[in-house]
């Protein structure tokens, strides 16, 4: 039988574990908000750039092996074709809307966070719902967030493939 000093310190010993799938806080839910308000912002405005510079980078770098470009032709083409697409959709009104309130945090295999939470995109009377993964890059102690739209198993797929440690993602019901 183990003497109470015996039990507190193995809790102790599990409370970085237990820390470590609750870590993120209010300051990771600003930075992900400042960024879904620049993904409103340019929805708006018709601009996709802003909105890539967003994306993971190792994404861009599993798309360009897809279809055999490079990083910086496939974000140029891919900058090209939304603003060809803008350009025809000139008069109409568009809104984008997130909810972080009903966001769902989870932990990779090796302890990265990501939270998935609901999107909404209007096109005039056309609306269409799914999600946004954030996903967490830390780089020199600093936490960085990146964020990437969910609504098809190809775009799972891509990220399992730029994040081997994200195995669970799913693309919520």
């Amino acid at each position: 039988m183990k003497s109470k000093i015996e039990k507190l310190m193995l809790g102790f010993s599990l409370l970085p574990l237990s820390l470590s799938a609750v870590a993120y806080d209010k300051a990771d839910e600003r930075i992900i908000d400042q960024h879904m308000q620049i993904v409103v912002d340019s929805i708006k405005a018709k601009q996709i750039a802003p909105i890539m510079a967003l994306m993971p980078p190792q994404i861009f770098v599993v798309i360009g092996e897809r279809f055999d470009m490079d990083t910086a032709t496939l974000k140029t083409h891919m900058i090209q074709t939304a603003d060809d697409t803008f350009k025809d959709m000139a008069t109409a009104k568009l809104s984008y809307r997130y909810d972080l309130g009903k966001a769902k945090v989870y932990q990779s295999t090796t302890g990265r966070e990501y939270v998935i939470f609901p999107t909404t995109f209007t096109m005039d009377d056309i609306t269409i719902n799914s999600h946004v993964v954030a996903i967490q890059d830390k780089m020199d102690d600093v936490n960085k967030w990146y964020i990437v739209r969910i609504e098809s198993p190809a775009q799972i797929e891509f990220i399992k493939q730029a994040y081997p440690d994200i195995t669970d993602i799913q693309i919520p019901e």
